[in-house]
């Protein structure tokens, strides 16, 4: 059974984009983020280990909490993420550690 999109999605209004500065590729990109169930270093550490380069952490209700789910996405000198073993370096490559810090993006 198939669907049509009305069904799908809700009714947006039209938007207008201006797409002057716009690059086509032809290859599709897509960055992976991960919705974890809390700001603790176990949750975050998993996340990033499989390789997701965006973590997604609701309710943060304090400042430290917010600090504290960026630490934990970062590598020291930024952060206190691990150096364990992951597969991000079969997604990402091997200089993987060298950029992680500058493309990790916790929110």
């Amino acid at each position: 059974m198939t669907m049509s999109p009305a069904k799908v999605r809700p009714k947006l209004p039209p938007r207008r984009v201006d797409c002057t500065t716009c690059e086509v590729s032809t290859t599709p990109v897509a960055i992976p983020f991960m919705r974890v169930p809390g700001a603790t270093e176990r949750d975050i550490q998993k996340a990033t280990d499989i390789g997701a380069l965006g973590i997604i952490v609701p309710l943060l209700d304090t400042v430290e909490k917010i600090e504290n789910a960026v630490a934990f996405a970062k590598y020291p000198s930024l952060g206190r993420r691990s150096q364990g073993n992951g597969q991000y370096r079969a997604l990402w490559g091997a200089d993987y550690r060298a950029t992680a810090n500058d493309n990790i993006r916790a929110s």
